[in-house]
């Protein structure tokens, strides 16, 4: 059987990391993507491996790529290092296919000649990263620029990091509590740091357990819509409502809210039919495209207690809802309350 191709990005990404043991580096990164943790992280194990400790105001030169003078920017680069092999100029936010007329050639004659001592990392952080293969930087950075995207990680590489955080923590987390914790707090890094730390803090035995992360983490409204489906599915609707009340009190827009429950919905009737079909979980994860196992698990829980045409129903009313949202000038957060009220009137 045929080996699947890496993406691209994650390709370059063991390039990457392949040079960081090597210290064979390229002369000029960008770097960009979702996972703003692991580039942090990566970015500052290049500046461990380029710029020796003590020497950071002579070696390591950083920039705001809105406000960036070229001429400086050229002098950071062109300048030789002190009692060092190499040095490390850092731009964060140039948009480098958009630099602005006046910084146009300037640029695009600084990435053509990159002496072999400066590393130069351009970083885009607020600035979206997008490509134009007309523009002559294409060109130059296809010939030679490794372009880093730091994706969210799967589920399997985030549990394994879970554990060695907890560990570092004096704790252990079990792959199950693990798969829960993404569940209810999303798979940001940046995000789960702090909410590593605070159900460390707050478990009172070794082994976290799903309680500890319940009542110790802020959960990502797509978690709390679960919740409030899984209200309405156990025809709980006073508790539904008030799950509601929190997400608008959380400045959610109630557009989103629908849209999410609209997608809950709709899992919820994909999960049915996969119950009714027999066709099973991947069949399940593949067409309600739910990457996560927990996830699935927990979403084909929740279809076991509604009916096809329960779910059909409560979808074609999520969608009324959004259109109505998006219509008219009627009180946004009281529409989200009645679509709550119309599916809990609805026959299961």
């Amino acid at each position: 059987m045929a080996q699947a191709k890496r993406a691209p990005s994650q390709n370059n990404l063991r390039k990457f990391r392949d040079e960081l043991e090597s210290s064979n580096f390229h002369n000029l990164y960008v770097f960009h993507g979702e996972e703003r943790y692991l580039l942090e992280y990566y970015l500052g194990e290049l500046r461990k491996k380029t710029v020796a400790e003590g020497m950071e105001d002579f070696n390591y030169f950083a920039f705001d790529g809105g406000s960036v003078d070229m001429d400086e920017l050229g002098d950071a680069v062109e300048a030789l290092p002190a009692f060092s092999e190499r040095k490390l100029v850092v731009v964060t936010d140039l948009d480098l296919y958009k630099p602005g007329a006046d910084r146009k050639e300037k640029l695009e004659a600084l990435v053509a000649d990159i002496p072999e001592y400066t590393v130069l990392v351009f970083v885009y952080d607020t600035v979206e990263y997008k490509t134009d293969a007309r523009a002559k930087i294409h060109k130059l950075l296809g010939e030679s620029a490794l372009v880093v995207e730091f994706l969210l990680q799967g589920d399997s590489e985030l549990v394994g990091w879970l554990r060695r955080r907890f560990r570092a923590l004096g704790k252990d987390i079990d792959m199950q509590t693990s798969e829960h914790m993404l569940f209810v707090c999303g798979r940001s890094m940046t995000l789960l740091v702090n909410e590593v730390e605070k159900v460390a803090a707050y478990a009172s035995l070794d082994r976290i357990t799903e309680s500890d992360i319940d009542a110790s983490c802020a959960p990502i409204a797509d978690a709390v819509v679960f919740s409030l489906a899984d209200a309405v599915a156990a025809g709980k609707y006073a508790q539904a409502l008030e799950l509601e009340r929190d997400l608008v009190s959380m400045r959610n827009d109630p557009v989103y809210l629908v849209g999410v429950l609209s997608r809950q919905m709709r899992q919820l009737l994909y999960g049915r039919i996969a119950l009714d079909s027999r066709r099973g979980q991947d069949w399940f994860m593949r067409v309600a495209d739910t990457p996560n196992p927990y996830a699935a698990r927990r979403q084909l829980d929740l279809a076991r207690r509604v009916s096809t045409k329960w779910s059909r129903a409560a979808m074609k009313l999520c969608v009324e809802c959004d259109y109505e949202l998006k219509t008219s000038a009627a009180d946004r957060s009281a529409l989200l309350e009645t679509l709550l009220l119309r599916i809990a009137a609805l026959e299961k």
